[in-house]
């Protein structure tokens, strides 16, 4: 393929520019949304410095700035061109060539984990070491029983545990991303794991319902099975439009913003049926108002 020089030195630029500013992508991959300050915060990066960089990376339509009428400031999100860069960079990087893992370290991890006579500092330095091997190794942990059924279990049992509350939020998080985009193990993950999210939403903390719509829609958006995506969309849209759901509560607007980004046809036929009905009228017609922007054309 001939690659025209204008073309080269644009794609170029954009891969430098994403390497300079991975650190921003990722966290607003990871955080969905964020203001400024959230993001000052996260980043440990000056205001100044941070309006910059997002400034930068909204020239090249990497990242988007939308205003909060609620709070009337600012947030900003990764655009759909961005979301698909850098999924296809996760998925190139995850098929290089890597050292075997041996099951002994998954294995030391887990003693360590498993055992709540131990210290929360050396337990959760442990478990960021093992969230560490779930990013490099997704197959192969959830292939070794061990690991697998230990991840159930956490899943499955709502402890208190700290070091085991990090262990879902981020360990199994980085599981499902990738282990959802194997045929092989879509049953597990729809056997074992979306049951238990399912309970979850349920849950009277809303930081655990949070964390479950947005597994839920991570495998939504890995999953190769469409039957399955459509199915779990379907779900989320149930629980939106369900009466205890308030638009405005954080995890009424994280499910909200969950929806736009797993927008598609047959959502947007489902909203407009819904919106037929009284009950149901002011939460479609607030999906509907910007679910239009996905109607116009990517210029």
């Amino acid at each position: 393929m001939k690659i025209d020089k204008e073309y080269e030195k644009e794609i170029g630029e954009l891969v430098k520019l994403i390497g300079k500013r991975w650190d921003i992508l990722a966290k607003l991959l990871e955080m969905k949304k964020s203001y400024m300050s959230e993001l000052s915060k996260e980043l440990k990066k000056s205001i100044q410095q941070l309006h910059f960089e997002l400034k930068e990376l909204e020239k090249k339509g990497l990242v988007k700035s939308e205003q909060d009428k609620k709070e009337r400031r600012k947030y900003y999100r990764i655009t759909d061109y961005s979301d698909r860069i850098l999924t296809a960079i996760d998925q190139a990087f995850w098929m290089m060539p890597r050292e075997k893992l041996e099951e002994w370290h998954i294995d030391m991890l887990l003693d360590v984990l498993q055992d709540r006579d131990r210290t929360d500092t050396l337990r959760l330095s442990y478990s960021e070491s093992f969230h560490r091997i779930c990013l490099q190794y997704p197959i192969e942990v959830i292939s070794y029983q061990q690991a697998r059924e230990f991840l159930e279990r956490i899943l499955t049992e709502k402890s208190t545990d700290k070091v085991e509350w990090d262990l879902k939020k981020r360990s199994l998080s980085a599981i499902l991303s990738h282990v959802s985009r194997h045929k092989e193990w879509c049953e597990w993950v729809m056997k074992e794991v979306y049951p238990a999210l399912l309970e979850y939403v349920e849950d009277e903390e809303e930081e655990s319902r949070i964390w479950a719509i947005q597994m839920m829609g991570r495998i939504a958006t890995n999953i190769t099975d469409s039957s399955i995506k459509d199915g779990i969309v379907e779900k989320l849209l149930e629980i939106w439009f369900s009466r205890g759901v308030d638009p405005s509560s954080k995890f009424g607007n994280e499910l909200f913003c969950l929806l736009l980004s797993l927008s598609s046809r047959k959502l947007f036929k489902k909203v407009m049926v819904m919106a037929k009905t009284e009950e149901n009228r002011k939460k479609a017609e607030m999906l509907l108002e910007r679910l239009k922007d996905n109607l116009l054309p990517c210029r």
